[in-house]
């Protein structure tokens, strides 16, 4: 049993550490450009549609959205966020140099299945909504570099997704995926991946594919193992596998030569390799009610580690005392 101290010490770490599976929370979905006339009322805007660049209509307690919408066609900003749509027109496809949008937080069921014809688009916010499957066109977004799709009904992802060569941002969390479509794992501009919360069983060995990535948080999947190509990822800096039912753990974990902050907490781990003592950029490490007894004297060499969570294991004290001046500079949380 965790003591309410130990508690609050794992919850800083996870916040600090930025690998808490709702960091997407941080992302700001409508940051217009200094000096773009925000119109709040879809009936001004069409009296003078030309010159209208920006829209928000969130919180507005929106349940239908005018198909009116398709005359303001320099539109680059849309925020219809927080409202109670159920559905989008098939018209605001036809909003063709529309860059930003935001349906987050709405009861969406579904996207318009031409949604790919906006093809200026950069950025997609339709997190927290009840979608359940994206359109194939969506791979047409040949501009796309942020899709937040997080906390919907997804089961599947359709495979056109490979065709986003500029995404560099992919939040698919607490959904209810079982399976990474083959199309992710070409995605080779992807920096961040979130696929934390799901029902997924496998990491396939084609994620070394993924050269650019830097952030991946797979917390809370079923998981059993991982691949061991993981290593070859040498721009990640952030990797979170917290209760994924994991049992081995590469031995070239050393290889990931960037990474800062590593969550493998909640698993069955039991032993870690020895070239865990390469990772000195290492600053937050969580091994958690891991199996652990013992920790390589290679640690050592972790200089920049500031926090280290050991919480629920079974260390001796003598072994306690040997962690401790091993990684004198270090915050431990027991």
């Amino acid at each position: 049993m965790l003591t309410l101290f130990s508690k609050i010490s794992l919850a800083f770490i996870l916040i600090i550490s930025g690998l808490s599976s709702f960091a997407m929370e941080n992302v700001k979905p409508f940051d217009l450009l200094n000096g773009v006339n925000v119109y709040k009322n879809l009936q001004e805007a069409i009296k003078n549609p030309d010159n209208v660049y920006s829209l928000d209509l969130s919180k507005q307690n929106l349940k239908i959205l005018p198909a009116s919408i398709k005359e303001l066609k320099n539109l680059r900003y849309l925020n219809l966020s927080y409202n109670k749509l159920t559905v989008l027109p098939d018209e605001i496809c036809e909003l063709t140099n529309l860059e930003r949008f935001d349906a987050s937080n709405n009861e969406l069921v579904s996207l318009p299945e031409k949604i790919g014809q906006l093809s200026k688009l950069s950025k997609l916010y339709i997190f927290r909504n009840k979608i359940k499957h994206l359109p194939a066109s969506i791979g047409n977004l040949h501009e796309l570099n942020t899709l937040a799709a997080y906390k919907n009904q997804f089961e599947e992802i359709p495979p056109e997704i490979q065709n986003l060569s500029k995404l560099e941002e992919l939040y698919l969390n607490i959904n209810k995926i079982k399976k990474i479509p083959n199309g992710i794992y070409n995605i080779s501009s992807l920096k961040i991946l979130d696929l934390s919360y799901n029902d997924i069983n496998t990491l396939s060995e084609k994620i070394n594919n993924l050269t650019n990535l830097e952030k991946l948080d797979m917390c809370y999947n079923t998981m059993m193992s991982f691949p061991s190509s993981l290593s070859g990822l040498k721009y990640l800096k952030e990797l979170a596998l917290y209760n994924c039912n994991i049992t081995n753990f590469p031995q070239d974990i050393g290889d990931l030569i960037n990474l800062e902050s590593l969550n493998i907490g909640y698993n069955r781990i039991g032993k870690l390799p020895e070239s865990i003592g390469k990772l000195t950029g290492l600053k937050i490490l969580d091994l958690s009610m891991s199996d652990i007894k013992s920790l390589p004297e290679t640690m050592s060499n972790l200089i920049n580690l500031k926090f280290i969570t050991l919480t629920m294991n079974n260390f001796e004290n003598s072994e306690k005392n040997k962690i401790k001046s091993t990684l004198p500079k270090t915050q431990i949380f027991w």
